[in-house]
């Protein structure tokens, strides 16, 4: 009888511990939190790991450098939150791929524009000349955007934000447009008479960002589908501590490491959470 009832009160000694270290390691799994990017140069992702941390949060930031594969990986669950896209983007993703990935926060905003390393003014751009855009619905938009308001080209009537080539009505220059990844258009631009760039994008690749022949306003009512966002899946949207990451953010210290390591043409922006989805929503019924 006394050894049953020893065996039975190490049982439920046992039994305690295996619980509370599960509890324990559940806790620990609270805080840490996987957030992928596209590109983890730069001071702000060092940055923000030190203030999530100052926090009680283990922020892991994953590099996938393939612009679909941040939204896989958060789809799969291989991550928790990613940061590297913006409304627009994000809208055609869910669309393509029936996802449902919502934001929890904005990020980063800045003007896109026409580069050319041959020619210093739209004027010059000779009849047949090579251009290079990105290929995704998203970007690929907004690239022929920026080409018809410079006067190259005209599109389509009522074309919205996701135009294609197929909606070029006149290409008076005869311009060869070459549809290409998005993180190809900069490293193109030695080859091509004019290129798309991010003008954030175009200072860390090294080229002038004064340079831009043509730019569009990031922060009119008309760039707000080009607002960069944290993402998150939508069963985590209340989740206490992806908010948290993505507010972080807006850290006085991280802005001014973003602005100075985009050259001045980038920065972090704070639109609310409700524009964000209103936004995001409109974009996936167009």
């Amino acid at each position: 009888m006394k050894k049953q009832l020893f065996f039975s009160i190490c049982m439920i000694l046992a039994l305690t511990i295996l619980s509370a270290c599960s509890s324990s390691a559940e806790g620990n799994d609270e805080k840490l939190v996987k957030l992928g990017v596209s590109s983890a140069d730069g001071p702000v992702w060092d940055l923000l790991v030190e203030k999530a941390k100052s926090e009680g949060i283990n922020l892991e930031i994953i590099e996938l450098v393939d612009w679909q594969l941040p939204n896989d990986a958060l789809v799969n669950g291989e991550i928790d939150i990613n940061a590297f896209q913006h409304l627009a983007f994000l809208s055609q993703y869910n669309v393509q791929r029936d996802a449902n990935l919502v934001p929890i926060g904005s990020s980063f905003v800045g003007p896109k524009g026409l580069y050319s390393e041959k020619y210093n003014e739209i004027s010059e751009i000779p009849n047949g000349a090579s251009v290079a855009i990105s290929n995704d619905p998203a970007n690929m938009g907004l690239d022929l955007s920026l080409l018809e308001s410079a006067g190259l080209i005209e599109l389509k009537d009522g074309v919205g934000i996701f135009g294609t080539t197929e909606d070029v009505t006149n290409n008076p220059k005869k311009l060869e447009i070459n549809a290409m990844n998005a993180q190809q258009t900069p490293r193109a631009l030695e080859d091509v008479a004019l290129s798309a760039i991010y003008n954030s994008i175009a200072g860390r690749a090294g080229i002038d960002p004064n340079n831009v022949l043509y730019e569009n306003d990031p922060l009119s009512i008309e760039g707000l589908p080009y607002v960069n966002v944290f993402a998150v899946r939508a069963e985590d949207v209340e989740n206490e501590t992806y908010k948290k990451v993505a507010t972080l953010i807006q850290d006085p210290e991280i802005k001014e490491a973003y602005k100075k390591d985009t050259a001045g043409q980038g920065e972090v922006v704070d639109v609310s959470v409700k524009d964000l989805k209103q936004t995001l929503e409109r974009l996936m019924n167009e």
